[in-house]
């Protein structure tokens, strides 16, 4: 399903079987904006029709470009196969229709070997002010989060926790990065947060002069920035000296 945020930000919304992200389309005067590709077949048909469309003779004269063809700029949050699975099938896409730019954290490279590394926040005007920015979670390496104007900051995962488990059998404490791993069966499940990149974290969310923030995998994804730096705040405020993880059961 396909839903409207503003005249030029929309979202393709994210599924459960395969799991795969929320899909944002950021519209921009010379270029559509896709900030992560997703898993399943929805997502991929649209971002299929963005790649593959051509101007109309009106946006073709106001772009004074006689191909008619438009960018369509992919930027993925971070390696989670359900936020960058589609990539593989977008590489096999003719390359017939409008010109594919993707943009990377050095280390999401690692596992798509393709794309422009960001490693440093990065400004594009495009009719929309675009940020895209690196920023530290406890869910993942490599995260990299997109601002649209003073509206919304789409941080992907980024502000989840990883998750220690604790094995039936072996009772071994072991990390998964993500809630939704069923490779392995456990009867415990604690929220993981690294202080350290709590920290860092809040100071950036504080910094982005964003109304919103928009959290993936989210029936009601947006929050307003303020109750997310709460959120985030009391979370941080748990941390004790000398212990570099916040450790919470999972309700």
């Amino acid at each position: 399903m396909i839903k409207e945020i503003s005249e030029k930000i929309k979202y393709v919304t994210s599924g459960e079987n395969p799991l795969s992200s929320d899909v944002i389309l950021i519209y921009g005067d010379k270029a559509t904006w896709v900030f992560d590709v997703g898993a399943n077949d929805e997502a991929f048909d649209t971002i299929e029709h963005l790649i593959c469309e051509t101007l109309s003779e009106k946006e073709q004269n106001l772009q004074n470009e006689l191909t008619g063809k438009r960018d369509v700029n992919i930027v993925i949050s971070h390696f989670h196969r359900d936020h960058m699975g589609n990539l593989e099938r977008i590489a096999k896409i003719p390359a017939t229709g409008n010109r594919v730019n993707l943009y990377v954290s050095s280390y999401t490279n690692r596992y798509c070997k393709s794309g422009n590394i960001v490693d440093k926040e990065i400004t594009i005007d495009d009719g929309v002010k675009i940020r895209i920015f690196p920023m530290e979670s406890s869910h993942s390496k490599g995260c990299l989060c997109l601002a649209v104007n003073d509206e919304v900051a789409f941080v992907g995962d980024a502000i989840y926790p990883a998750y220690k488990t604790i094995d039936d059998e072996s009772g071994k404490m072991d990390v998964c990065v993500d809630k939704f791993d069923n490779r392995r069966d456990y009867r415990k499940q604690q929220k993981v947060y690294n202080v350290q990149h709590m920290k860092s974290q809040l100071e950036k969310l504080k910094s982005l002069d964003v109304k919103k923030v928009f959290l993936a995998h989210e029936k009601n994804p947006l929050v307003r920035k303020e109750i997310m730096v709460v959120f985030l705040e009391r979370i941080y405020n748990k941390r004790e000296a000398g212990n570099p993880y916040i450790i919470q059961s999972d309700m």
